[in-house]
């Protein structure tokens, strides 16, 4: 089975691209034992950009300024700090793994000015690459023309939400601007849920069809489940005369439930002018007015949006995510840390019995327990912001970035390097305990930094792996094919399960390894190689997946930004170490003062934009326009022709140097055979 993407400019309509993507000549290269990796090497950023999108060649894009950043901060470690730590002798032998870490320099030692040097020096060379990231966001901010020069109004009453109403009222208040386009957004929940079963039921239909021809005619228990316990079924039916019935039932009610949607629209509409220009004078003005009580702002690229999502009320929809929010801050105040989670497993009766079964088992069960729960603990945080139902996939995106950067910070790196097992004895801590010193002379042992270096190893050659094998897709596909009434709808399995690649949770690991391997690439030094061997396998990983393995994803080029931003927090967090550091072990000094400074200045840096600026350009200035062919039409309420007609335009208009031979494969493949995507005849495919 081939789980893989093709073009990305008809975002909008997912099942085209899967049609026409099979056919691919990048899918042939990937043949034979490990090929995968000559292949995921030799993917140029052109072929990237046509299969992950814009914002994933943005991610793979930063992950190489990373590894420059990394290989700079290997050979300051490795050269200068490693020898000036193995220089002390305060721990052990040189045999010794804390005989290489900074407790192992006399508190006085005036080497530790070289430490403080170093430490400052990482905020403006970290800024001065990252600069040259942001300028390549800016670039290829992928908007396009349409969007720059689209308006988003939303809070429209019921009586002036017609294009009628509206067309005359903006051709009053705006009689030297241009209107193009109105168009109303409409609630499409159920038609939408119609429509993917209509689909369902087409392709099995068509599967049967081909089937027949090769075999006898498909049998069938009309069950869920029905290819799994059909022996416990009587009714028997045949296949294909079944999924024609359906379809022509779904049909009439598709086509039905879309006459009731286009009768009620939501109070949003899309209002496309002639120029950006144009829009920025109309939303600038519109936002002025005291008696119009609309909400302003410039649309989103249709790729972008949840359509299903605009349907929910904004109050309704503030108030679903706080209770989310809260509900996820009460879990996460307890269980911050996998280690609480551990010690309440170790507390059932079954784990002892289960522990004393082999050596080998009570060796790793703990471990095992603690990776498995430390991956699953961002998993409930993204999963609880897709209940929050994003307008678009940007806004999802970038929260759960932020949400599970801050919750693996502090769960991997913070808490556990303080000696604490949540934010609620963190907070027992500071309010029972502010006189507590013993504490701090703990959180400074030499032992410390091994525990992040195989932590960093451990990602490297285990996580890194785990996401080539993909267990929770390989679990869902199982499931739905356990669900499934028959083996004709397999076809519809398979595009279910074709997931959009994770952006912000894997933005959030990188940004989490990187801070680690900085903050003690000083201290540990031996961290730095293994943040770097990290770095270099996951974008191995990551070339691969982006290509063969996930759907292209949606960041609106803010969600790198977001994240080049964020690397300004790891040369922070060092300094910051660093002086709790000298302060525990030297106590005030010219050289804490020295440190206290300069983290007062990256802060202020940081924080006013001097060192790291936005990404946000300044000039209306796309030189990509990868939204033609789109509009602000929902997919579901746009027929097939359509939709054919849209996007072999665009492949014609895009701005990349591919192949002929690809680009004529693939539109061969569509307008022979638009519905087939899949052979349905080859049982090796099903």
């Amino acid at each position: 089975m081939e789980l893989f993407y093709g073009n990305n400019e008809g975002r909008d309509t997912d099942a085209l691209c899967v049609e026409t993507s099979v056919n691919s000549q990048l899918s042939q290269v990937d043949r034979g034992f490990l090929s995968w990796i000559i292949t995921a090497f030799r993917i140029t950023d052109e072929e990237l950009l046509t299969r992950a999108g814009p914002d994933g060649l943005l991610y793979i894009s930063f992950e190489r300024h990373l590894i420059i950043v990394t290989c700079l901060m290997v050979a300051v470690s490795l050269c200068i700090a490693l020898p000036i730590n193995f220089h002390g002798n305060m721990q052990g032998d040189t045999a010794t793994f804390g005989h290489t870490t900074l407790s192992n320099l006399d508190p006085m030692s005036t080497w530790i000015w070289v430490h403080t040097i170093l430490i400052l020096s990482y905020l403006p060379v970290g800024a001065y690459i990252m600069r040259h990231f942001l300028k390549k966001v800016r670039d290829l901010r992928h908007g396009g023309e349409l969007a720059a020069r689209t308006l988003l109004i939303t809070e429209i009453s019921k009586q002036q939400c017609n294009v009628q109403v509206l067309t005359e009222y903006f051709k009053q208040v705006f009689p030297t601007l241009t209107v193009e386009d109105i168009t109303l957004a409409y609630d499409i929940r159920r038609l939408s849920a119609l429509n993917a079963a209509r689909d369902c039921a087409e392709q099995a239909s068509l599967y049967c069809e081909n089937y027949a021809r090769k075999r006898e005619p498909l049998k069938m228990y009309p069950y869920p489940c029905g290819q799994v316990i059909g022996c416990c079924c009587k009714n028997q039916v045949d296949a294909q005369e079944f999924y024609t019935n359906e379809e022509i039932r779904l049909t009439a009610l598709v086509e039905e439930e879309k006459k009731v949607a286009l009768s009620r629209p939501l109070g949003v509409a899309f209002v496309t002018l002639g120029t950006p220009g144009a829009a920025k004078a109309m939303r600038k003005y519109l936002s002025t007015l005291p008696n119009i009580k609309w909400v302003v702002n410039y649309a989103p690229t249709p790729s972008d949006i949840f359509w299903e999502n605009l349907s929910i009320p904004r109050p309704c929809w503030y108030l679903n995510a706080v209770l989310i929010n809260f509900a996820l801050g009460i879990v996460l105040f307890f269980l911050t840390t996998p280690f609480v989670i551990v010690s309440a497993l170790n507390k059932l009766p079954i784990t002892g019995e289960i522990m004393n079964l082999s050596p080998v088992v009570s060796s790793f069960l703990p471990t095992v327990l603690l990776v498995s729960v430390a991956a699953l603990m961002p998993v409930l945080v993204a999963r609880s912001e897709s209940l929050v139902r994003h307008w678009t996939r940007s806004s999802l995106n970038r929260a759960v970035m932020t949400k599970t950067l801050l919750l693996l910070l502090l769960m991997v790196l913070i808490l556990p390097s303080l000696g604490l097992t949540s934010a609620q004895a963190f907070l027992e801590w500071t309010v029972n305990a502010a006189n507590d010193t013993g504490r701090w002379d703990c959180v400074f042992l030499p032992d410390q930094g091994a525990l992040f270096v195989n932590y960093v190893i451990t990602a490297a050659l285990l996580g890194s792996g785990l996401e080539l094998v993909r267990f929770p897709e390989l679990a869902l596909y199982t499931f739905r094919l356990c669900v499934a009434r028959s083996r004709a709808e397999r076809i519809h399995v398979r595009k279910a399960v074709l997931w959009e690649f994770p952006l912000g949770a894997h933005y959030a690991w990188l940004l989490l390894v990187f801070t680690m391997t900085t903050v003690y690439s000083l201290a540990c030094p031996l961290i730095t190689p293994f943040g770097l061997l990290y770095l270099v396998v996951k974008h191995l990983v990551d070339r691969h997946n982006l290509c063969f393995a996930y759907g292209p994803s949606v960041g609106g080029g803010q969600l790198a930004g977001a994240a080049a931003s964020a690397t300004g927090a790891a040369p922070i967090l060092a300094q910051a170490a660093l002086l709790a550091l000298g302060l525990v072990r030297r106590g005030l000094s010219p050289l804490a003062a020295v440190q206290l400074s300069g983290l007062a200045a990256s802060i202020l840096g940081l924080v006013t934009g001097a060192t790291l600026p936005s990404s946000k350009s300044k000039a209306q200035v796309h030189k990509r326009d990868l939204s033609a062919g789109q509009n602000f039409v929902a997919p579901v309420l746009r027929d097939k022709q359509t939709i054919l007609e849209e996007i072999l335009p665009a492949e014609e208009n895009v701005d990349i140097n591919v192949t002929n031979s690809i680009v004529a494969n693939e539109q061969a493949s569509a307008q022979e055979s638009p519905k087939l995507y899949q052979n349905y005849g080859n049982e090796s495919h099903a």
